[in-house]
């Protein structure tokens, strides 16, 4: 059991101090009301934070072939998924704006990665396919990305990772059907 998780089970919160450390218990169970209003501040600092660790150390692993995770999963996604995208539907799986992704797109295309292809029926609108180049360089690069994700995930056996799977899908379904 983690730090994190023994404060937690023993009807304590994690302090709010920017490393995000169990030192001390700052609310019990008695008030259940605030006990749930800190979980909930927790978790959403938590998961913030460890999405931007995440994000970094990927990030420092991929410096070297000119590349960040944005740019990865733009090319995984390309990679991995038969349907065609477009910038504006590529931009929204990559959950950044459209003008954020041309600039990405740009870069990408010049490096030979990546070319914008016109639809058929409308000229005006672009896809964009992953070349050969770009599936050589994702494929080159896809050790660099499961080691930081083995990091990541080091100590979390299968039934957590199942727990937590569940829950960020719950979590990101909320945040679609606020939207």
């Amino acid at each position: 059991m983690s730090k994190v998780q023994r404060k937690i089970s023993a009807g304590g919160t994690l302090p709010r101090t920017e490393a995000g450390r169990a030192d001390a218990c700052q609310t019990t169970c008695a008030d259940p009301v605030a006990a749930l209003a800190d979980l909930r501040q927790d978790f959403a600092t938590l998961l913030h934070r460890s999405a931007g660790l995440w994000r970094n150390r990927l990030d420092e692993r991929l410096r070297p072939w000119g590349m960040t995770q944005t740019t990865w999963r733009a090319l995984w996604i390309l990679r991995s998924d038969a349907r065609p995208y477009n910038q504006r539907s590529l931009a929204a799986r990559l959950n950044i704006e459209t003008p954020t992704l041309v600039h990405i797109v740009d870069r990408m295309e010049n490096l030979g990665l990546l070319r914008r292809v016109p639809d058929k029926q409308d000229r005006r609108q672009k896809y964009i396919e992953i070349t050969d180049a770009g599936r050589a360089l994702a494929a080159e690069i896809e050790g660099e990305v499961l080691a930081v994700r083995g990091q990541m995930l080091d100590g979390i056996d299968a039934a957590e990772l199942a727990q937590a799977v569940a829950l960020l899908g719950r979590l990101l379904d909320n945040a679609e059907t606020a939207a």
